[in-house]
Protein backbone atom coordinates (compact mmCIF):
# COMPACT_ATOMS: atom_id res chain seq x y z
CA UNK A 1 0.00 0.00 0.00
CA UNK A 2 1.48 3.31 -1.10
CA UNK A 3 1.74 6.22 1.31
CA UNK A 4 1.72 8.85 -1.43
CA UNK A 5 5.02 10.25 -0.19
CA UNK A 6 7.91 10.83 -2.55
CA UNK A 7 11.10 10.16 -0.64
CA UNK A 8 14.56 11.61 -1.25
CA UNK A 9 17.11 9.20 -2.73
CA UNK A 10 18.50 6.92 -0.03
CA UNK A 11 15.84 7.93 2.52
CA UNK A 12 14.44 5.11 4.71
CA UNK A 13 10.94 4.02 3.55
CA UNK A 14 7.79 5.34 5.20
CA UNK A 15 5.64 2.68 6.82
CA UNK A 16 2.39 1.93 4.92
CA UNK A 17 0.60 2.68 8.17
CA UNK A 18 1.60 6.34 7.75
CA UNK A 19 -1.53 7.05 5.67
CA UNK A 20 0.09 9.90 3.79
CA UNK A 21 1.71 11.40 6.88
CA UNK A 22 4.89 10.55 8.76
CA UNK A 23 4.51 8.08 11.66
CA UNK A 24 6.04 8.79 15.06
CA UNK A 25 9.81 8.33 15.12
CA UNK A 26 10.18 8.60 11.35
CA UNK A 27 12.87 10.92 9.99
CA UNK A 28 11.29 14.14 8.61
CA UNK A 29 10.55 14.59 4.91
CA UNK A 30 10.21 18.06 3.40
CA UNK A 31 6.57 18.92 2.64
CA UNK A 32 4.98 16.24 4.86
CA UNK A 33 3.53 16.54 8.35
CA UNK A 34 3.84 14.04 11.16
CA UNK A 35 0.66 12.09 11.84
CA UNK A 36 0.58 13.19 15.48
CA UNK A 37 2.14 16.62 15.06
CA UNK A 38 -0.10 18.31 17.67
CA UNK A 39 0.64 15.71 20.32
CA UNK A 40 4.34 15.87 19.48
CA UNK A 41 4.41 19.67 19.77
CA UNK A 42 2.81 19.39 23.20
CA UNK A 43 5.45 16.85 24.22
CA UNK A 44 8.22 19.14 23.01
CA UNK A 45 6.85 21.93 25.20
CA UNK A 46 6.70 19.86 28.38
CA UNK A 47 8.96 21.03 31.17
CA UNK A 48 10.09 17.49 31.95
CA UNK A 49 13.24 16.78 29.94
CA UNK A 50 13.52 13.67 27.75
CA UNK A 51 15.02 10.48 29.05
CA UNK A 52 18.50 11.17 27.71
CA UNK A 53 20.35 14.20 26.43
CA UNK A 54 22.56 14.52 23.37
CA UNK A 55 26.18 15.52 23.32
CA UNK A 56 28.14 18.13 21.60
CA UNK A 57 29.04 19.82 18.37
CA UNK A 58 28.33 19.81 14.66
CA UNK A 59 24.66 20.48 13.70
CA UNK A 60 24.05 21.47 10.13
CA UNK A 61 20.67 22.95 11.05
CA UNK A 62 22.24 25.82 12.95
CA UNK A 63 19.96 25.80 16.00
CA UNK A 64 19.73 23.82 19.23
CA UNK A 65 17.62 20.75 18.51
CA UNK A 66 15.65 18.89 21.12
CA UNK A 67 17.11 15.89 22.85
CA UNK A 68 13.82 14.17 22.08
CA UNK A 69 12.95 10.90 20.46
CA UNK A 70 11.16 7.86 21.78
CA UNK A 71 11.90 7.36 25.52
CA UNK A 72 12.65 3.69 24.93
CA UNK A 73 15.23 4.52 22.29
CA UNK A 74 17.66 6.48 24.41
CA UNK A 75 19.71 6.04 27.56
CA UNK A 76 21.62 3.13 28.96
CA UNK A 77 19.96 -0.07 30.12
CA UNK A 78 17.63 0.60 33.03
CA UNK A 79 14.04 1.69 33.61
CA UNK A 80 12.85 4.75 31.77
CA UNK A 81 16.18 5.38 30.07
CA UNK A 82 17.86 6.21 33.39
CA UNK A 83 21.02 4.38 34.49
CA UNK A 84 20.25 1.05 36.09
CA UNK A 85 21.59 0.07 39.49
CA UNK A 86 25.31 -0.56 39.34
CA UNK A 87 25.72 1.06 35.93
CA UNK A 88 28.41 3.38 37.29
CA UNK A 89 29.15 6.05 34.71
CA UNK A 90 27.61 4.80 31.47
CA UNK A 91 27.84 6.46 28.13
CA UNK A 92 24.30 6.57 26.81
CA UNK A 93 22.97 6.65 23.27
CA UNK A 94 20.08 8.95 22.33
CA UNK A 95 17.93 8.87 19.21
CA UNK A 96 17.03 12.36 17.96
CA UNK A 97 14.21 12.47 15.43
CA UNK A 98 15.41 15.60 13.65
CA UNK A 99 12.27 17.71 14.08
CA UNK A 100 13.98 20.92 15.19
CA UNK A 101 16.39 22.07 12.54
CA UNK A 102 18.41 18.88 12.42
CA UNK A 103 20.08 17.66 9.23
CA UNK A 104 16.96 16.08 7.73
CA UNK A 105 16.83 12.60 9.22
CA UNK A 106 16.94 10.89 12.57
CA UNK A 107 20.39 10.54 14.11
CA UNK A 108 22.03 8.95 17.08
CA UNK A 109 24.18 10.95 19.50
CA UNK A 110 26.50 9.93 22.26
CA UNK A 111 26.31 11.54 25.69
CA UNK A 112 27.66 10.63 29.07
CA UNK A 113 29.87 11.58 31.97
CA UNK A 114 33.40 12.88 32.12
CA UNK A 115 34.65 10.17 34.45
CA UNK A 116 35.01 7.82 31.50
CA UNK A 117 36.57 10.40 29.25
CA UNK A 118 33.54 11.48 27.22
CA UNK A 119 33.54 15.24 27.93
CA UNK A 120 35.40 16.11 24.74
CA UNK A 121 32.59 14.52 22.74
CA UNK A 122 29.44 14.89 24.82
CA UNK A 123 27.54 16.52 27.65
CA UNK A 124 25.99 15.43 30.91
CA UNK A 125 22.56 13.80 30.80
CA UNK A 126 19.74 16.26 30.10
CA UNK A 127 22.15 18.98 28.96
CA UNK A 128 21.43 20.67 25.62
CA UNK A 129 24.44 21.59 23.50
CA UNK A 130 24.73 24.45 21.03
CA UNK A 131 25.25 22.03 18.16
CA UNK A 132 25.00 18.32 17.47
CA UNK A 133 27.67 16.00 16.18
CA UNK A 134 26.34 12.85 14.49
CA UNK A 135 28.47 9.77 14.91
CA UNK A 136 27.99 7.79 11.71
CA UNK A 137 29.50 4.33 11.68
CA UNK A 138 29.89 3.98 7.91
CA UNK A 139 29.67 6.00 4.72
CA UNK A 140 26.02 5.12 4.04
CA UNK A 141 24.77 7.54 6.74
CA UNK A 142 21.65 5.45 7.29
CA UNK A 143 20.16 5.32 10.78
CA UNK A 144 19.15 1.70 10.29
CA UNK A 145 22.49 0.39 9.03
CA UNK A 146 25.18 2.95 9.91
CA UNK A 147 25.29 2.54 13.69
CA UNK A 148 26.88 0.12 16.10
CA UNK A 149 24.68 -2.20 18.13
CA UNK A 150 22.80 0.30 20.31
CA UNK A 151 19.12 1.17 20.85
CA UNK A 152 17.36 1.59 17.51
CA UNK A 153 14.29 3.78 16.91
CA UNK A 154 11.54 2.17 18.95
CA UNK A 155 14.08 0.45 21.20
CA UNK A 156 14.33 -2.69 19.09
CA UNK A 157 17.97 -3.38 19.99
CA UNK A 158 20.28 -2.34 22.79
CA UNK A 159 24.01 -2.18 23.24
CA UNK A 160 25.55 -0.98 26.48
CA UNK A 161 28.20 1.59 25.57
CA UNK A 162 30.95 1.45 28.18
CA UNK A 163 33.55 3.96 27.08
CA UNK A 164 35.00 6.20 24.44
CA UNK A 165 38.74 6.62 23.97
CA UNK A 166 41.14 8.20 21.54
CA UNK A 167 44.21 6.20 20.55
CA UNK A 168 46.64 8.02 18.28
CA UNK A 169 44.42 9.45 15.51
CA UNK A 170 41.51 7.08 15.97
CA UNK A 171 38.59 7.38 18.38
CA UNK A 172 36.77 4.26 19.56
CA UNK A 173 33.35 3.65 21.04
CA UNK A 174 33.46 0.49 23.18
CA UNK A 175 30.17 -1.27 23.89
CA UNK A 176 28.51 -4.56 24.80
CA UNK A 177 26.22 -6.08 22.19
CA UNK A 178 23.00 -8.02 22.80
CA UNK A 179 25.08 -11.14 23.47
CA UNK A 180 27.01 -9.31 26.22
CA UNK A 181 30.21 -9.34 24.16
CA UNK A 182 32.54 -6.35 24.02
CA UNK A 183 32.76 -4.68 20.62
CA UNK A 184 34.54 -1.57 19.38
CA UNK A 185 33.72 0.88 16.62
CA UNK A 186 36.27 3.35 15.29
CA UNK A 187 35.39 6.79 13.95
CA UNK A 188 37.13 10.03 13.06
CA UNK A 189 36.06 13.35 14.61
CA UNK A 190 35.65 16.57 12.64
CA UNK A 191 33.89 19.92 13.00
CA UNK A 192 30.98 18.66 10.89
CA UNK A 193 30.42 15.07 11.90
CA UNK A 194 31.85 11.85 13.19
CA UNK A 195 32.60 9.61 10.22
CA UNK A 196 33.47 5.96 10.63
CA UNK A 197 37.04 5.04 9.79
CA UNK A 198 36.73 1.31 10.43
CA UNK A 199 34.13 -1.41 10.74
CA UNK A 200 32.72 -2.75 13.98
CA UNK A 201 34.92 -5.50 15.41
CA UNK A 202 35.44 -7.50 18.57
CA UNK A 203 37.23 -5.77 21.43
CA UNK A 204 39.52 -8.41 22.91
CA UNK A 205 40.42 -8.41 26.57
CA UNK A 206 44.04 -7.84 25.59
CA UNK A 207 43.12 -4.69 23.65
CA UNK A 208 40.80 -3.42 26.41
CA UNK A 209 43.41 -3.97 29.14
CA UNK A 210 46.08 -2.23 27.06
CA UNK A 211 43.81 0.77 26.42
CA UNK A 212 42.78 0.95 30.08
CA UNK A 213 46.37 1.17 31.23
CA UNK A 214 47.25 3.68 28.54
CA UNK A 215 44.30 6.00 29.18
CA UNK A 216 43.37 5.28 32.83
CA UNK A 217 39.79 4.60 31.73
CA UNK A 218 37.87 1.61 33.06
CA UNK A 219 36.36 0.33 29.81
CA UNK A 220 34.93 -2.95 31.09
CA UNK A 221 33.66 -1.78 34.48
CA UNK A 222 35.78 -4.02 36.70
CA UNK A 223 37.38 -1.08 38.61
CA UNK A 224 40.83 -2.11 37.37
CA UNK A 225 42.97 -0.26 34.83
CA UNK A 226 44.48 -3.24 33.05
CA UNK A 227 44.29 -7.00 33.40
CA UNK A 228 42.89 -8.39 36.66
CA UNK A 229 45.28 -11.33 36.22
CA UNK A 230 48.26 -9.04 36.83
CA UNK A 231 46.84 -7.64 40.08
CA UNK A 232 48.55 -9.07 43.19
CA UNK A 233 46.07 -10.61 45.60
CA UNK A 234 47.19 -8.27 48.37
CA UNK A 235 46.40 -5.18 46.25
CA UNK A 236 43.05 -3.46 46.15
CA UNK A 237 41.84 -2.20 42.77
CA UNK A 238 42.86 1.36 43.68
CA UNK A 239 46.32 0.23 44.85
CA UNK A 240 46.82 -1.71 41.62
CA UNK A 241 45.70 1.28 39.54
CA UNK A 242 48.32 3.41 41.28
CA UNK A 243 51.03 0.80 40.80
CA UNK A 244 50.12 0.19 37.15
CA UNK A 245 49.75 3.86 36.22
CA UNK A 246 52.02 4.97 33.38
CA UNK A 247 52.70 8.61 32.56
CA UNK A 248 50.97 9.73 29.38
CA UNK A 249 53.71 12.29 28.59
CA UNK A 250 57.49 12.12 28.44
CA UNK A 251 59.35 14.08 31.13
CA UNK A 252 60.32 16.68 28.53
CA UNK A 253 56.75 17.27 27.37
CA UNK A 254 55.38 17.21 30.91
CA UNK A 255 57.88 19.79 32.13
CA UNK A 256 57.09 22.02 29.16
CA UNK A 257 53.40 21.92 30.04
CA UNK A 258 54.02 22.56 33.75
CA UNK A 259 56.10 25.60 32.83
CA UNK A 260 53.21 26.91 30.77
CA UNK A 261 50.53 26.26 33.42
CA UNK A 262 46.90 25.19 33.09
CA UNK A 263 47.15 22.01 35.16
CA UNK A 264 45.96 20.85 38.57
CA UNK A 265 48.50 19.13 40.83
CA UNK A 266 47.00 16.83 43.47
CA UNK A 267 49.72 16.14 46.04
CA UNK A 268 49.29 13.71 48.87
CA UNK A 269 51.14 15.24 51.84
CA UNK A 270 54.70 14.03 52.31
CA UNK A 271 55.81 11.31 54.77
CA UNK A 272 54.69 11.42 58.40
CA UNK A 273 56.26 9.93 61.52
CA UNK A 274 53.55 7.29 61.79
CA UNK A 275 50.82 6.10 59.46
CA UNK A 276 47.40 5.48 60.95
CA UNK A 277 43.84 6.70 60.41
CA UNK A 278 43.93 9.66 62.75
CA UNK A 279 40.78 11.02 61.09
CA UNK A 280 38.84 8.30 62.95
CA UNK A 281 40.56 9.02 66.28
CA UNK A 282 38.02 10.50 68.76
CA UNK A 283 40.81 12.66 70.20
CA UNK A 284 41.57 14.34 66.86
CA UNK A 285 41.56 18.13 67.02
CA UNK A 286 42.35 19.98 63.80
CA UNK A 287 43.47 22.96 65.88
CA UNK A 288 45.94 20.84 67.88
CA UNK A 289 48.83 19.32 65.87
CA UNK A 290 49.73 17.06 68.82
CA UNK A 291 46.56 15.02 68.17
CA UNK A 292 47.50 14.43 64.51
CA UNK A 293 50.10 12.71 62.39
CA UNK A 294 52.91 15.14 61.62
CA UNK A 295 55.69 15.26 59.03
CA UNK A 296 58.82 13.28 59.78
CA UNK A 297 62.34 14.44 58.92
CA UNK A 298 61.96 12.45 55.70
CA UNK A 299 58.67 14.23 54.93
CA UNK A 300 60.24 17.65 55.48
CA UNK A 301 63.07 16.70 53.11
CA UNK A 302 60.58 15.47 50.49
CA UNK A 303 58.68 18.77 50.63
CA UNK A 304 61.98 20.63 50.21
CA UNK A 305 62.87 18.43 47.22
CA UNK A 306 59.59 19.45 45.58
CA UNK A 307 60.34 23.11 46.32
CA UNK A 308 63.83 22.90 44.80
CA UNK A 309 62.57 21.10 41.70
CA UNK A 310 59.86 23.69 41.10
CA UNK A 311 62.35 26.54 41.46
CA UNK A 312 65.07 24.91 39.33
CA UNK A 313 62.66 24.21 36.49
CA UNK A 314 60.63 27.44 36.58
CA UNK A 315 57.34 25.61 37.12
CA UNK A 316 54.59 28.18 37.56
CA UNK A 317 52.45 27.78 40.68
CA UNK A 318 49.18 29.66 41.16
CA UNK A 319 46.59 28.97 43.85
CA UNK A 320 47.54 26.44 46.51
CA UNK A 321 44.81 24.79 48.57
CA UNK A 322 45.42 22.33 51.38
CA UNK A 323 43.38 20.41 53.91
CA UNK A 324 43.07 21.58 57.50
CA UNK A 325 45.36 18.80 58.76
CA UNK A 326 48.75 20.00 59.96
CA UNK A 327 50.72 17.65 57.71
CA UNK A 328 49.00 19.09 54.63
CA UNK A 329 49.48 22.67 55.87
CA UNK A 330 53.20 22.04 56.46
CA UNK A 331 53.69 20.31 53.11
CA UNK A 332 52.07 23.24 51.29
CA UNK A 333 54.10 25.87 53.14
CA UNK A 334 57.45 24.13 52.67
CA UNK A 335 56.98 23.04 49.05
CA UNK A 336 55.08 26.05 47.67
CA UNK A 337 55.53 28.80 50.28
CA UNK A 338 51.80 29.32 50.63
CA UNK A 339 48.49 27.58 51.05
CA UNK A 340 44.86 28.14 51.96
CA UNK A 341 43.14 25.56 54.16
CA UNK A 342 39.75 24.31 52.95
CA UNK A 343 37.62 21.62 54.50
CA UNK A 344 36.67 20.02 51.16
CA UNK A 345 40.17 18.47 51.11
CA UNK A 346 39.71 16.97 54.59
CA UNK A 347 39.06 13.35 55.47
CA UNK A 348 35.63 12.13 56.41
CA UNK A 349 35.87 10.81 60.01
CA UNK A 350 36.03 7.12 59.08
CA UNK A 351 38.69 4.50 58.48
CA UNK A 352 36.58 2.39 56.11
CA UNK A 353 34.10 3.90 53.69
CA UNK A 354 30.74 3.02 52.21
CA UNK A 355 30.00 3.69 48.54
CA UNK A 356 27.90 6.67 49.59
CA UNK A 357 30.82 8.16 51.54
CA UNK A 358 33.16 7.63 48.59
CA UNK A 359 30.62 9.50 46.48
CA UNK A 360 30.93 12.44 48.89
CA UNK A 361 34.67 12.52 48.21
CA UNK A 362 34.00 12.46 44.48
CA UNK A 363 31.49 15.30 44.68
CA UNK A 364 34.01 17.40 46.60
CA UNK A 365 37.19 16.68 44.68
CA UNK A 366 36.12 16.12 41.06
CA UNK A 367 35.05 19.76 40.47
CA UNK A 368 38.46 20.93 41.73
CA UNK A 369 40.26 18.55 39.36
CA UNK A 370 38.06 19.71 36.46
CA UNK A 371 38.44 23.47 36.90
CA UNK A 372 41.00 24.91 34.50
CA UNK A 373 43.32 27.52 36.06
CA UNK A 374 43.31 30.85 34.23
CA UNK A 375 47.07 31.06 34.67
CA UNK A 376 49.82 28.92 36.16
CA UNK A 377 49.08 25.58 37.89
CA UNK A 378 46.67 25.01 40.77
CA UNK A 379 47.90 22.83 43.63
CA UNK A 380 45.73 20.71 45.95
CA UNK A 381 47.56 19.27 48.96
CA UNK A 382 45.39 16.57 50.44
CA UNK A 383 45.18 12.93 51.44
CA UNK A 384 44.90 9.46 49.97
CA UNK A 385 41.25 8.57 50.53
CA UNK A 386 39.65 11.66 48.92
CA UNK A 387 41.70 11.09 45.76
CA UNK A 388 40.92 7.38 45.74
CA UNK A 389 37.21 8.05 46.20
CA UNK A 390 37.30 10.34 43.18
CA UNK A 391 39.59 8.49 40.74
CA UNK A 392 39.83 4.89 42.06
CA UNK A 393 43.60 5.46 42.29
CA UNK A 394 45.24 5.18 45.71
CA UNK A 395 48.14 7.71 45.74
CA UNK A 396 51.01 5.89 47.40
CA UNK A 397 53.55 6.41 48.88
CA UNK A 398 53.06 9.64 50.77
CA UNK A 399 54.37 12.57 48.76
CA UNK A 400 52.96 11.17 45.50
CA UNK A 401 51.56 13.81 43.16
CA UNK A 402 49.20 13.28 40.24
CA UNK A 403 49.17 15.83 37.42
CA UNK A 404 45.70 16.55 36.07
CA UNK A 405 44.69 18.22 32.81
CA UNK A 406 41.28 19.82 33.47
CA UNK A 407 38.71 20.43 30.75
CA UNK A 408 36.13 22.50 32.61
CA UNK A 409 33.65 19.68 33.16
CA UNK A 410 36.09 16.78 33.11
CA UNK A 411 39.76 15.95 33.52
CA UNK A 412 42.51 13.63 32.35
CA UNK A 413 45.16 12.19 34.65
CA UNK A 414 48.39 12.60 32.70
CA UNK A 415 51.29 11.90 35.05
CA UNK A 416 52.46 10.74 38.47
CA UNK A 417 55.49 12.25 40.24
CA UNK A 418 57.41 11.31 43.37
CA UNK A 419 59.17 14.06 45.36
CA UNK A 420 62.49 13.33 43.62
CA UNK A 421 60.86 13.43 40.17
CA UNK A 422 60.28 17.19 40.42
CA UNK A 423 63.97 17.74 39.64
CA UNK A 424 63.36 16.53 36.04
CA UNK A 425 67.08 15.77 35.86
CA UNK A 426 68.24 19.14 37.17
CA UNK A 427 71.07 19.27 39.70
CA UNK A 428 69.30 20.43 42.87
Amino acid sequence: MSTGITLPEGHPPVSPDGGGCLPDGHPPVDGFEFCNATEDDEKDDESTPPSAGPPAAGNSGGESPSAGGPPSAGGPPGAGGAPGAGDGDPVYVTYHDGRRGNSGMGLYYLGGTHRIGLAEYGLARMAEPKMFKPLWMNDEKNIYTSLFDAPRPGGSREGEVTGIIKNKRTTYVVFKDEKNKFRKQAFAMSEEEGMASAQEEAASNKWIHKMEKKHSIDLNGDDIFGSPKSKPNNFSEAEFNNDAFENKLSDKKLLKKLKKGGHVIYLRHTTTETDYADQADPNLDLNDPSTQRNLSAQGIQEANDIKKGIKANDIVIGNVRNSQYQRAIDTAQIAFGKGKAIDDLNFLPYEDYTDEQLDIYHDRIAPMLSKTPKKKNTVLVGHDDPFEGTTNIYPDPQGTAYIIKPHGDSYDIVAKLSPSDWAFGADI
